[in-house]
């Protein structure tokens, strides 16, 4: 997963998007790079639009309102249970991901009037 990722230049991925049923995602942002199985997420803090492409919908982008900060439990790719308490980017690719895993796209958010087509070497996939 985390090839196909980085291929594509995303932020993260999740299994469906490759294929593959099983409820996992990845991630790799400046501050942060790893994965979750199994993962349940607990939003916090306020919410605030930001933009967000798809690898899944290349060429298109939009403003995507989420919570500023979540809790993420799972497991890790060695099967230990844990916890991550994530804010800004890091906050808004997990959300993103998990969205993926119950089989909701970006573009199901999108605030009504900010979805346009942009370069695909303009959107910053997640």
């Amino acid at each position: 997963m985390r090839r196909v990722m980085e291929e594509h230049e995303g932020a993260g991925l999740a299994a469906n998007q490759i294929g593959d049923a099983r409820r996992v995602i990845v991630w790799n942002i400046t501050e942060s790079s790893g994965a979750l199985i199994n993962p349940v997420l607990t939003p916090g803090g306020e919410e605030e639009a930001g933009p967000e492409g798809c690898l899944s919908v290349p060429g298109m982008a939009g403003e995507v309102v989420r919570a500023t900060q979540v809790t993420a439990e799972g497991l890790d790719e060695n099967g230990a249970r844990v916890t991550i308490r994530a804010e800004g980017m890091l906050a808004r690719v997990l959300q993103h991901e998990v969205d993926h895993l119950d089989g909701v796209l970006f573009v199901d958010r999108v605030t009504r009037g900010t979805l346009k087509p942009v370069p695909l070497n303009q959107v910053v996939g997640i």
